[in-house]
This record gives structure tokens, sequence and C-alpha cells, in this order.
């Protein structure tokens, strides 16, 4: 793309933001590409720095993606309230960014536009967390699953206690070895763990999903575990018609 049409491109969605959009991003712009662009005032840029503005800033070519994920996730009170306690439950030692959107929704400011900002500058297990419960369920209560062959170390979830406190990493292989093969139906989705979890978080694929995660049960096992969205996959061999006798 030529540097004129992406200059016009940057400069007309942020021409976009209301003057409260503004204000609030202003307060909040340490991304150092974020900054140069939003101050911008016929400063003679480089064609290489407009490129970079393209590759890295809020208004370049993840715009349309972020803007999507916002949309979807002002939807509903419902999904907002969800997808962030989810966050939250799951955030490692940094913020959640979540905090932020529940004084902007108290407020009556929380818009498309800063939503979509604050997801341009999430940390990537921030990111994906909230792309996993934006996105509408792959698996319904009562479906009868799998886990792909590609199945990761850290696709079920495994509880460690210390103290009075509660950390969860990715099950060891042998549990994995386990449940490979098995035939297992959702029991729903898992509710907040309420502890550390430093399990890998995974991107969001279409046809896959992403890091919601499920409780499932074993098809003639008694023990429930919590695996991840992006792992499973419908099972269509005759264990389905097993399973549902």
């Amino acid at each position: 793309m030529k540097t004129e049409k992406v200059k016009e491109i940057l400069l007309g969605r942020i021409d976009k933001f209301t003057d409260a959009e503004k204000e609030w991003v202003l307060k909040k712009n340490n991304h150092w590409y974020n900054r140069y662009l939003f101050e911008y005032v016929d400063q003679n840029y480089s064609d290489s720095m407009w490129n970079s503005f393209w590759l890295h800033s809020s208004f370049g070519q993840h715009y349309l993606c972020n803007q999507s994920l916002a949309k979807k996730f002002l939807s509903s009170e419902k999904k907002m309230n969800h997808v962030m306690d989810m966050m939250e439950d799951r955030k490692h030692w940094y913020s959640s960014e979540t905090q932020s959107m529940k004084d902007l929704q108290a407020e009556g400011k929380l818009t498309q536009g800063i939503v979509a900002f604050i997801i341009s500058t999430m940390r990537k297990n921030n990111l994906h967390i909230f792309e996993g419960y934006v996105n509408d369920p792959i698996f319904d209560t009562g479906s009868i699953v799998q886990f792909r062959s590609n199945i990761a170390v850290d696709a079920i979830l495994k509880e460690h206690n210390w103290g009075s406190s509660k950390n969860y990493y990715g099950a060891d292989r042998s549990t994995l070895r386990q449940l490979k093969g098995k035939t297992m139906m959702v029991l729903g989705e898992s509710p907040t763990l309420g502890g550390k979890v430093y399990a890998t978080s995974y991107a969001y694929k279409e046809k896959q999903g992403g890091s919601r995660y499920y409780r499932v049960l074993p098809v003639g096992d008694t023990k429930v575990y919590v695996v991840v969205e992006k792992f499973l996959k419908k099972c269509r061999t005759k264990a389905v018609k097993d399973a549902k006798k």
C-alpha cells in the first residue's frame, strides 16, 4: 500500500474518535507508535515510519479486527461481565484492563472505539482470553467430544494446592496420553477457578475456538477434567451413540 493511502487511512480512523474518546486515549496513550501518530500535526515522517505506524499502532492493520471484537463485547451486558470475570480470574501479575472498562461502563463512557483501543494494547495472554470468551462457544453442554491429534501440553488443567492458595498448571504427559483417545461429554463451561493459572493461553481460531475452558467427563469415568476448547473436536464415531444411551 502506498504511503499516502496509509496516511489517509490512519489519520481518518483517528478523526472518527469523539473528543471524549480522544481525551481518554491521550491519557492512556503510552505506546510509542500510538503517541507519535495520535499527536501528528503535519510531521515530515518517512515512508518507513508510516509503514511502522500501519504495522504497530492501534489504528493500523489490526484496527478492523479489534473494532469487530469490541462490537461483540458490547453486544450485551451479560457477555461483557462474563468476559471480564474470566479475564480477571485468569490474569497473571499484570493488569487485565478490566477495571478501566468497568469504570468507563459505570460512567456511561465505554464506547466501541475505546474498547478497540484497549484490545490493541492488551498483553498476549489477556488478548487470548478476551477473544476466547467474546466469541461464541464451539460446544454446547452435552456435546460428545474427543481431543484433536495436535493436543498440546497445557490442553488439560491440573490443580495444585499450596497451603490456602490454588494454582493451575498444564497436566502431566501421562494424563494427556490417558485422555487423548477417550470419548468425553461436555458438562458445561468451567466456572471461575479462583486461583492463578500458569498454563499457556491459546489464540482464537474460528473453526477451533480458543482459550475457553470446559468441564468434561470421559465416558465410563467418574473424574471431571477442565480442558481447553481449541484442542477439542466433535466426536462423530459409534462412541457418540454409545455415550448417549
